[in-house]
């Protein structure tokens, strides 16, 4: 069997390649899965046949662990000896880059999720851009999980744009219709709703509770529009590498805003709401996106790269440009007071989802891609950086 790495930041990041596993293994692969110390990354690689490894690699710049992780992947690749490599996330990527082409593994793949360097300001933003940078000129192949995440990385250099390659219409591991049935969730939504008392509509956000989710520009269109018969669910958990400001903190304990924090299940949140709303500074291929349009459920999102891969604005849902407080009110707005063309862009943005990016069609992309890459360089023993 063919031996592969694949390298994600935090423990939590392996549930971005859940089922994904269990596929590559079924083609053929011999899988492995490296992560940071913690779960579910253990459980989830066990689960579908998959061989854990924990390093001490923290999401964040940690100068002292840092170079303790990058030894522990150099160790980790001389013993392996993988054919193929794909570092995905942004420390995982630079760090796995960088051992694979000590440990000369013959295909360094990064997958790029995401520019995280877009928020970041000062000398921050200038070490991240060069992480980025330095990890795209490392790998053979950089695969961007969507166009616009692409034409941006390429744009801002980030990239060279002969590497950089998207699948298909894009996405990291799809969209699961099975997991994300709004007939299978019906029954538990309407309990969560009941659960919460709401009576009127449900606006929901499922993401990291930070700066960079938009949280407040949330907060405050949600002042705006003085809904009292409304509820919003904030969904997900604190992001203590990029917290909310105190005001926003304080706007949450509003008594129309209900606080659910992180869920393993999320298909009862879009099953019980009216509207998703991803009001994010940045997305690489917005997951949130796909599984509310598998639900039927009608999104308002930013307009800015990975959003806009998902949504055509109008048709599956609504987008609004980064800060505009007053228009992303408006496409609440807009949605709650007229629930037929609510149904009509959820039900356009469940039919455009589940024919562009199901699970099983990403996954066989990838697969082959891999496959493709072995074939071109790692059988042949190419060895060297390009």
């Amino acid at each position: 069997m063919t031996r592969i790495v694949l390298a994600l930041t935090d423990p939590r990041s392996a549930l971005l390649v859940r089922g994904q596993l269990a596929y590559l293994g079924r083609r053929g692969f011999d899988v492995h899965l490296v992560t940071g110390r913690g779960e579910p990354a253990g459980a989830l690689a066990a689960a579908e046949g998959a061989t854990h490894h924990a390093v001490d690699i923290q999401r964040d710049i940690a100068l002292g662990s840092d170079p303790r992780a990058l030894a522990q992947l150099v160790g980790l690749l001389a013993r392996l000896r993988p054919t193929l490599i794909d570092g995905s996330t942004p420390k995982a990527g630079l760090l796995a880059m960088v051992a694979a082409t000590v440990s000369r593994v013959p295909v360094r793949v990064h997958t790029l999720r995401g520019l995280r360097h877009l928020t970041a300001r000062g000398a921050r933003r200038a070490v991240l851009w060069a992480g980025h940078r330095v990890t795209c000129q490392l790998a053979h192949q950089v695969i961007c999980v969507g166009p616009s995440l692409r034409a941006r990385a390429v744009a801002l250099g980030v990239v060279a744009a002969d590497r950089a390659v998207v699948l298909g219409p894009g996405s990291g591991n799809g969209v699961d219709p099975a997991r994300f049935d709004p007939v299978r969730h019906a029954a538990a939504g309407a309990a969560l709703r009941a659960a919460h008392g709401a009576t009127g509509p449900v606006v929901a956000f499922v993401g990291r509770v930070s700066r960079d989710k938009g949280l407040a520009e949330l907060v405050a269109a949600w002042a705006r529009l003085g809904r009292a018969d409304a509820q919003l669910w904030i969904v997900g958990p604190d992001d203590p590498t990029d917290p909310i400001d105190g005001a926003t903190r304080a706007a949450l304990a509003a008594p129309t805003i209900h606080l659910l924090g992180d869920q393993r299940e999320v298909g009862p949140i879009y099953a019980a709401a009216d509207v998703v709303v991803l009001p994010s500074h940045r997305e690489g291929l917005a997951n949130v996106l796909l599984e509310a349009g598998a639900m039927a459920t009608p999104a308002v999102a930013s307009r800015i790269p990975g959003c806009v891969d998902v949504i055509v604005d109008g048709v599956t849902g609504a987008l609004v440009e980064v800060g505009d407080v007053a228009g992303l009110a408006r496409a609440i707005a807009g949605y709650l007071t007229d629930p037929a063309r609510a149904a009509a862009h959820g039900a356009a943005a469940q039919a455009r989802v589940l024919c562009d990016f199901r699970m099983s069609e990403v996954w066989a992309r990838v697969a082959d891609q891999y496959a493709a890459l072995i074939d071109q360089r790692g059988r042949r023993g190419l060895l060297q950086s390009s």
